[in-house]
């Protein structure tokens, strides 16, 4: 959300969606992208989910990686080929010129759309495990409703099927020590399974103006680059949806064409990881735009890693609105020494205002704090320069402390400490003299059974209690 905030353009790509798909969701698209605060689990969950339908997901997504791309683009950052994963091969298409961004979004959500309503009562699920393709295909060749989905790495291959035949398989990988996690999706992608989608989605795409590639675009279906026939990139990209996902071949066939940097364009960074672990020790780069927690911090490592692999960038628009200028590093004293203020310049606070030239004025508050710093044994007599207000203030102020001063010594008398014969009460107002009255001394009656002297144990740590009261009325540790 900083990116969209930070860059008119990531801004603006979601606003365009906002508008391209005006009622199509119950909300707008970026009420999704950017939900509202949650303050129980329940409703975060709820959020997720809504986000995570295939029908909202796949637009959702089809607008944040195009304002990451015209972010990209505005930072000098431009594809020499483009490849995507499973839905992330439309946004790839786009990049390359093959439709604009309103078809974009418009094919995303009649995409997830299609899905959502053929998915049926048995949409299927789908599996991730960690082995190859061969590994995988021999332990499960003997099982109904099981298909390879994705070969994502040498070591992770993903399994679309039904809940019976993912339940058995995962038996299988179990007792064989292969680790098989389910993955939450709306149905079995890139499996037979979604034919009856593939059906429709090719209707949809019949429907669009396919234009030639302006760069190689990587498919996943043929692991090769997408032919320039408007046709054929359409009966291609049908097929997408009920074929395997080829990443690894696709990933080697870039390498070959002399890929080198790959940039993961989209949320998270595991197409980075896939791709480092396909590529393995042959020189390349790989990085994410969302890695290690998103945001402006990642894009700047980002562009960091860019730049130390040779990428030229436009860093112009990291300043843009940010008051920066170019300096001579030669002049660099004289061009950033502070420049002296126009004389028609005023300061001012909460009290006062004053002219550039002069010295802030000093409040009656301003001169209390700095007679609190001293002693209040001599405290300052009532200046003629101070203003009536401020006298006010400063004889306010003086008695109170000195009754302050009083209830302290009472306090610490009663605590043990011997009463101090008198109570300075210099600082006290003495317009009338008022004589100091002292009860009269009442002589106590004799005790004639034998007394028990009560023993009364008191408590001298007062700060300890005072801190024990206040953690406890408020909840902050006793030890701040």
């Amino acid at each position: 959300s900083d990116l969209a905030i930070r860059f008119a353009t990531v801004r603006e790509a979601i606003e365009r969606a906002d508008t391209t798909l005006d009622g199509a969701f119950d909300s707008s698209l970026s009420r999704y992208v950017f939900p509202p605060p949650t303050f129980t689990p329940e409703a975060e969950m709820a959020s997720k989910r809504a986000l995570t339908d295939t029908r909202v997901a796949q637009p959702a997504l089809g607008a944040v990686e195009t304002g990451a791309l015209h972010l990209l683009k505005e930072l000098g950052v431009s594809p020499s080929m483009t490849a995507g994963h499973s839905y992330g091969e439309y946004v790839a298409l786009h990049a390359a010129g093959v439709f604009d961004e309103d078809t974009l979004l418009k094919l995303s959500a009649a995409r997830g759309r299609v899905i959502f309503e053929s998915a049926g009562e048995t949409p299927g699920t789908m599996a991730a495990v960690s082995a190859g393709r061969d590994i995988v295909t021999s332990l499960t060749a003997s099982i109904d409703g099981v298909w390879i989905a994705n070969v994502n790495a040498p070591a992770q291959t993903i399994l679309a099927g039904t809940e019976e035949g993912l339940a058995e398989a995962a038996k299988i990988f179990k007792a064989r020590g292969i680790e098989a996690d389910r993955i939450p999706v709306a149905c079995a992608f890139h499996s037979p399974l979604v034919a009856d989608a593939r059906n429709r989605l090719a209707e949809v795409l019949a429907a669009i103006r396919f234009s030639e590639p302006s760069i190689p675009v990587y498919s996943n279906t043929s692991a090769s680059s997408y032919p320039r026939c408007a046709t054929e990139m359409t009966d291609l990209l049908a097929r997408h949806l009920v074929e395997p996902v080829r990443f690894l071949e696709e990933i080697d066939a870039m390498y070959a064409a002399g890929a080198r940097v790959f940039v993961e364009v989209g949320p998270k960074s595991v197409l980075t990881s896939l791709t480092r672990s396909i590529l393995g020790t042959r020189p390349h780069v790989a990085i994410a735009l969302d890695a290690g927690g998103g945001g402006i911090s990642s894009l700047l490592a980002a562009l960091a890693q860019l730049a130390i692999a040779g990428v030229a960038l436009d860093v112009r628009t990291l300043f843009k609105g940010r008051g920066c200028r170019r300096i001579d590093l030669s002049k660099l004293r004289s061009e950033t020494i502070r420049k002296p203020l126009p004389a028609t310049t005023w300061f001012m606070n909460g009290a006062k205002a004053w002219p550039a030239g002069d010295e802030a004025p000093v409040s009656g508050h301003g001169r209390l704090e700095a007679w609190a710093a001293t002693s209040h044994a001599t405290p300052p007599v009532a200046s003629a320069t101070l203003s009536s207000d401020d006298q006010v203030m400063v004889e306010f102020q003086r008695v109170m402390s000195k009754a302050l001063d009083v209830q302290r010594s009472i306090m610490m008398a009663y605590l043990g400490e011997p009463l101090r014969d008198t109570v300075s009460t210099s600082g006290l107002p003495t317009t009338t003299a008022i004589p100091e009255q002292r009860p009269p001394v009442v002589p106590l009656p004799a005790v004639i059974a034998n007394p028990v002297t009560p023993v009364v144990e008191v408590n001298r740590d007062v700060v300890g209690q005072l801190v024990s009261i206040v953690a406890e009325r408020t909840g902050y540790p006793a030890e701040l």
